[in-house]
């Protein structure tokens, strides 16, 4: 007797509900442009009845019988994103955002879906998560990007952006250059108060990204401890720099000089962080073949289309079509 092949279809949603939905839009786009059917469950009813489920821990898989599996692409532990379809088909999730604060809420998750794949974007919480749910197939499957929405054509030097840190700082360096950037009256662009945005919109973020020289990236173990433990991972402001064309400095996750075969990052000299920022900017076209070589090989490794398109060769070994 053999098993019947499940056919995937993917669970749309999150589109423009916030400013961080572009990533689960991009998969989506490429799930779209490898065949892979959409169910739009983004009803207001459905995440309201969803969220409300998900907080009673009502939401569990009752019997698989759907001859359909759902891929759903979730930022934490959002089990209310797998509402209605949990019930009655196999979900396969796709997660961000998988932290050790949040491991056991996860782990429940996995079970109570009586999930059979998981794909986790970092890659020492996808071996962590192994370990913790016997009989999960966890896959590590690090984040992507759609390289086209960016703009790296501009040279460094016309560039009006000297410095820019997006997202959290990581103070122990930040506070050795924020003087010193002034000083020379260098354009440093950062979050002034916690939470407060470098730049207001998505489109100005583009247009900022892409008009800046260096940007500083540290991972979110350093720059948000409390959230992320000792989880050093590749985000995605790592790989928007890269799409950008901007010089990287600070540390690069293991994950990321695996994935592109070689360091992309300039690693930060912790020990004169100002010396370092004034050479490069002194000497911006000795960069750009490094920047040109990071482009090139992001679009090799690094696009949605790929990852996607890696997921669901995966997925087909696996008995789903």
């Amino acid at each position: 007797m053999t098993t019947r092949r499940k056919s995937l279809r993917f669970l749309g949603a999150n589109r423009g509900r916030t400013v961080n939905d572009y990533p689960i839009e991009a998969i989506e786009r490429s799930l779209l442009a490898l065949g892979v059917r959409g169910v739009n469950n983004d009803s207001d009813l459905a995440n309201f009845t969803g969220r409300a489920l998900r907080k009673l821990h009502l939401l569990r898989n009752v019997a698989a019988v759907s001859p359909h599996a759902y891929l759903v692409p979730i930022m934490q532990p959002a089990e209310g994103r797998l509402f209605p379809q949990c019930y009655w088909a196999e979900t396969i999730v796709y997660c961000f955002d998988c932290w050790p604060p949040q491991y056991d809420a996860w782990a429940a998750l996995f079970r109570r879906q009586r999930m059979r794949v998981a794909f986790i974007s970092a890659r020492q919480s996808a071996a962590r998560m192994r370990e913790r749910v016997p009989g999960l197939d966890v896959v590590w499957m690090p984040e992507a990007i759609e390289p086209t929405l960016y703009s790296p054509d501009r040279p460094l030097a016309e560039r009006s952006i000297d410095v820019i840190e997006l997202g959290r700082r990581w103070a122990t360096y930040h506070d050795k250059i924020r003087d010193h950037c002034a000083a020379r009256g260098y354009v440093h662009r950062y979050e002034k108060t916690r939470g407060q945005l470098v730049f207001e919109t998505r489109e100005d973020f583009l247009r900022g990204l892409g008009d800046s020289k260096i940007s500083v990236c540290f991972p979110s173990s350093l720059t948000h401890p409390e959230r992320s433990g000792d989880v050093e991972t590749m985000t995605l402001r790592y790989l928007e720099s890269v799409a950008s064309g901007c010089v990287i400095v600070g540390r690069c996750p293991a994950e990321m000089r695996d994935l592109f075969g070689y360091n992309p990052v300039v690693e930060a000299d912790l020990g004169d962080p100002v010396g370092q920022i004034d050479q490069i900017l002194q000497s911006l076209p000795s960069f750009e073949p490094l920047l040109d070589r990071n482009l090139q090989r992001l679009r090799e490794v690094g696009t949605w289309d790929t990852r996607v398109g890696t997921m669901l060769e995966l997925l087909h070994e696996r008995g789903y079509e």
